[in-house]
């Protein structure tokens, strides 16, 4: 267990601290897996199963700290379903990692200027048993106090400390009384942060790498543009559509060019510091970027499962429809939901009615193409990650082409009516 900022030995009573935790199995002569459930918030923070130190001028002296407001029991027994919360394979030799903020029950206890520490004092795995999650999958795996037959104890020992000194911010958040309950002070800790991040950023202004040029395309490659297009006046219980068309033009010097197959991933969901879409907001004179908190991709995840094969022109394929072929000036659209009436929205929590924005995609780089019409690739295989979504993994170099570079869309501009 250790501190996720380790150069930082300060804790905010008021903004969020987060915690990384790493149980690590060592080498040993079962060779076998097995699976345990385990989550610090539940095992760790939510029960008060941290011990918080206060250090003293006379030593140190441990902090009464209550279990969370919200704390629920472990239960008795879950089913296994390859996807539980907390539920965790490991092999002899490796880890897992988990990252968890510090819970109210104990930040609201610190108090500014003093020093304290925190540590894991051991406790006992009760949910675990031998094998991989395969092999439980569609079981019950109960706690080992209702097993029949007890398995021996799994041993989560003591670890190093996190040692801090609380500290409290210079200029106080204005909502900050509003919070009472742990619950409140969770929520306000996140928003306190929102709102220390907003005044940095409005202070010191990032500087946007530029969008993809036309100058950037390569010769020989395919040239294609982009296009979008969405309301000019956004409504707050509206469903909205950003709709971006790719058009394939030709190839330089090229009379008489060939259809092309080609990957869409990259012109869906790029999130490069120079690809994908990109929300401004117009305020105080100026363009300032506002996308939604979780970006405009399909999120982020680790897997270690192996690349999928995909037949690129196989319609019996079911991944195949992630390629799409144009002949020379033909064009291909698809739609990204920015807007789902009241349920959510894009824009920012603090909209308000009359406020202008804009979109545009700044580029987009292919990641795979090639001559000819899905048709001609329907024996063509490449390979996916195993999350489907993202670039294609072999061939890397994209059988050796040039790469097809598409510059920045055009800027759409739309109103915000409430």
């Amino acid at each position: 267990m250790k501190a996720s900022r380790t150069t930082d030995s300060d804790l905010s009573v008021t903004l969020p601290y987060y915690i990384d935790f790493t149980i690590r199995r060592p080498g040993d002569d079962h060779g076998r897996p097995l699976i345990f459930r385990w989550g610090p918030y539940r095992n760790a923070l939510a029960n008060a199963e941290l011990v918080l130190l206060h250090i003293a001028k006379h030593g140190p002296e441990r902090v009464d700290v209550a279990p969370l407001q919200v704390a629920e029991p472990e239960p008795d027994s879950i089913l296994v379903n390859g996807w539980n919360q907390f539920l965790w394979e490991l092999p002899p030799g490796r880890e897992v990692h988990m990252r968890e903020k510090l819970t109210a029950n104990y930040q609201r206890l610190l108090k500014p200027g003093e020093s304290y520490e925190l540590l894991w004092p051991g406790a006992e795995i009760r949910m675990w048993d031998w094998g991989s999650m395969q092999e439980h999958i569609g079981k019950e795996l109960k706690s080992n106090n209702n097993r029949e037959e007890r398995l021996p104890p799994l041993i989560l020992p003591a670890c190093d400390i996190i040692a801090f000194t609380a500290r409290e911010e210079e200029e106080p958040w204005p909502e900050r009384p509003k919070a009472t309950t742990d619950a409140e002070f969770q929520r306000a800790n996140m928003k306190e942060q929102e709102w220390r991040l907003e005044a940095e950023r409005r202070m010191h202004p990032p500087q946007s790498p530029p969008p993809r040029e036309p100058s950037e395309r390569e010769p020989g490659a395919p040239i294609f543009s982009m296009k979008i297009e969405c309301p000019s006046e956004w409504a707050s219980d509206s469903t909205i559509d950003l709709t971006i068309r790719v058009t394939y033009a030709g190839v330089p010097n090229e009379p008489n060019p060939k259809p092309i197959t080609f990957h869409t991933e990259a012109l869906i969901t790029g999130d490069g510091p120079r690809d994908g879409i990109r929300l401004y907001r117009h305020r105080d004179g100026l363009w300032e970027r506002s996308d939604p908190a979780d970006g405009f991709g399909t999120g982020f995840g680790i897997f270690d499962d192996p690349p999928i094969p995909v037949k690129v022109g196989d319609e019996n394929d079911k991944n195949s429809d992630r390629f799409e072929s144009l002949q020379p000036g033909e064009s291909w659209s698809t739609q990204r939901r920015v807007q789902q009436g009241t349920s959510w929205t894009s824009l920012p929590n603090d909209v308000k009615a009359g406020e202008a924005f804009k979109y545009v995609v700044k580029g987009a780089v292919v990641d795979w193409w090639d001559w000819g019409t899905k048709a001609d690739h329907r024996d063509t295989v490449v390979k996916l990650p195993c999350w489907i979504a993202g670039d294609v993994v072999e061939p890397k170099d994209n059988g050796g082409r040039p790469t097809i570079v598409v510059p920045a869309s055009n800027e759409i501009y739309f109103s915000y009516t409430g």
